[in-house]
């Protein structure tokens, strides 16, 4: 009652505060809310690709065509639906029950589902195909993450050292042995790695947006992952050979095994029509039934498909399935050879990379800390100018970095080779 007499800016003032304490609240709650749903996931290489391979949707819808194709297997190898007919003929008056039963020549039965278990088969390598491409991914994603965060963390201890030549610079120009311009070029220098360390960081984030949805993470999930088992994969595998590598395509390459089952398809599909010359059969059992029917009547019939103008149908369908057969076969060669030319050219690129992050970790990187050090020393004491400092500087973390983008390089050139042979070449984790 008593807010009834209020002024109407009083009473309107009123109302808005209780709306804001309202709207805090629902704020304040909601907010509770979305930090209890928030989740830690830790992620190894292992536990990523386990993940991927169980909850990846493209993945799975292809293995379920598989489990659709195979399902049908069996109803190749048996009998069309039978024909139930009634008929009622004024004279008399009679009924009769007709039951009649298509049978197709007993080979074609067989190829059937001979063709069938082909299309299985074709669709298990797309499968495999699907499966080696999205380890690829995972792997790649996964280390081009793990080396983004390599490099974060080397801007900051470069920003680090970039802070204690400032200080040296600052303390020798007050001392008078340098002039102001080493300060100011360091000043600079500092400007320049807090832009670079944005970038760093913007990569970090656009390497962990690839890697969710392959591993249908929602994006609510706080992700962390394992940095500390970056290592370079081994190659105990691997042959240099170019015939060894043709041979492991043949053998294993899912790709050339799915263009090997799309031309024994083919090749079903045209025996199939050459067996569209022999005859197709169809039985029929008729019964009169009724008050004027005689019980013991009935009729039996065999009746027999005859190509009469196979010179019009069957010969064109296996002209055409013919054509097929040399297109699969075509298709084959063509693959063959388009793969062997990538793992070849591929496996000279892993080679390649994989002697150059030998030659980083075992001589570049130590020679650019070693020169590092050297500049420190000889610039306390007045033997090396500023610049030569920052150039050792920008060296040593400038080839950290490099030889982590040449491991990532590598990883994705390694394992893009695994994918187009279909079989292990390196320590990396396979297929389960």
């Amino acid at each position: 009652m008593i807010r009834k007499y209020l002024p109407r800016h009083d009473r309107l003032r009123q109302k808005l505060t209780y709306m804001g304490i309202s709207a805090v609240i629902t704020l304040a709650f909601s907010t509770q809310l979305l930090a209890e749903q928030k989740s830690e996931i830790f992620l190894t290489l292992a536990l990523s690709l386990k993940r991927g391979f169980e909850v990846n949707p493209a993945l799975q819808v292809l293995n379920e065509k598989v489990e659709s194709e195979k399902t049908l297997i069996r109803s190749q190898y048996w009998l069309d639906n039978p024909r139930f007919g009634l008929m009622r003929e004024n004279m008399g008056p009679t009924n009769t029950l007709m039951i009649s039963q298509e049978i197709r020549f007993p080979m074609k039965y067989f190829y059937s589902g001979s063709l069938q278990s082909t299309k299985v088969q074709e669709k298990e390598f797309e499968y495999k195909e699907k499966k080696l491409a999205l380890r690829k991914e995972i792997i790649t994603t996964y280390y081009n993450l793990n080396v983004a965060k390599k490099i974060l963390d080397l801007l900051r201890a470069q920003k680090e050292t970039l802070r204690e030549i400032a200080r040296i610079a600052e303390s020798r120009y007050g001392a008078g042995l340098t002039p102001q311009q080493d300060e100011m070029k360091a000043h600079s220098e500092q400007s320049q790695i807090e832009s670079e360390l944005l970038m760093a960081e913007q990569e970090v984030d656009t390497e962990e947006f690839r890697l969710r949805p392959v591993l249908a993470l929602e994006n609510s999930s706080i992700l962390k992952i394992a940095t500390e088992e970056l290592s370079t994969p081994k190659l105990p595998k691997f042959k240099n050979s170019n015939e060894d590598l043709a041979l492991l395509i043949v053998k294993y390459s899912p790709a050339i095994k799915k263009f090997q089952k799309n031309l024994e398809k083919m090749e079903h599909e045209k025996t199939l029509a050459l067996l569209n010359y022999f005859p197709d059969f169809m039985i029929s059992y008729k019964k009169p039934f009724g008050s004027n029917a005689d019980s013991q009547a009935y009729s039996v019939s065999v009746e027999m498909q005859i190509p009469l103008w196979f010179f019009m149908k069957q010969t064109a369908e296996v002209s055409s399935a013919s054509h097929l057969v040399l297109e699969a076969e075509k298709e084959l060669y063509g693959m063959q050879l388009e793969q062997q030319n990538e793992v070849s050219s591929l496996a000279a690129k892993v080679q390649r990379r994989f002697q150059l992050i030998g030659l980083y970790e075992s001589g570049i990187i130590p020679q650019a800390l070693g020169t590092l050090n050297s500049s420190r020393s000889a610039y306390r004491a007045g033997k090396a100018n500023f610049i030569e400092l920052l150039d050792s500087e920008r060296s040593y973390y400038g080839t950290q970095i490099a030889s982590y983008r040449t491991l990532a390089e590598y990883v994705s050139m390694l394992t893009e080779l695994e994918e187009k042979v279909g079989v292990s070449l390196s320590s990396l984790p396979f297929l389960e």
